[in-house]
């Protein structure tokens, strides 16, 4: 699937799609974040959000990283570190920085 281009559905439609898996009300609210940036930098708003429901569950974090993190993507600080060390994982200071 092609993450550069144009939106081909709706922000509404995401956050209904989000709140049908069970997704928690933090990550269905990121849905308007992940509109606005992606469509300034040219990404596909719903790649990128699908791509953060899979990371995170859909805002569960039922792995290494939680929603203190605000880190969506899962991003590492270095190659090689332990999966499981939550100190291998960026913290950003705000979502928006962490959807960015």
């Amino acid at each position: 699937m092609q993450i550069t281009g144009k939106a081909q559905i709706t922000v509404v439609q995401a956050e209904a799609w989000a709140t049908k898996q069970k997704a928690t009300p933090e990550f269905i609210s990121l849905a308007a974040l992940y509109w606005r940036e992606g469509s300034l930098r040219g990404i596909r708003p719903e790649v990128a959000y699908a791509q953060a429901a899979y990371e995170t569950w859909y805002g569960k974090f039922q792995g290494t990283l939680n929603a203190s993190f605000k880190n969506p993507a899962g991003m590492k600080l270095a190659v090689g570190q332990s999966d499981t060390n939550p100190a291998s994982y960026k913290r950003f200071p705000s979502w928006l920085e962490g959807v960015k």
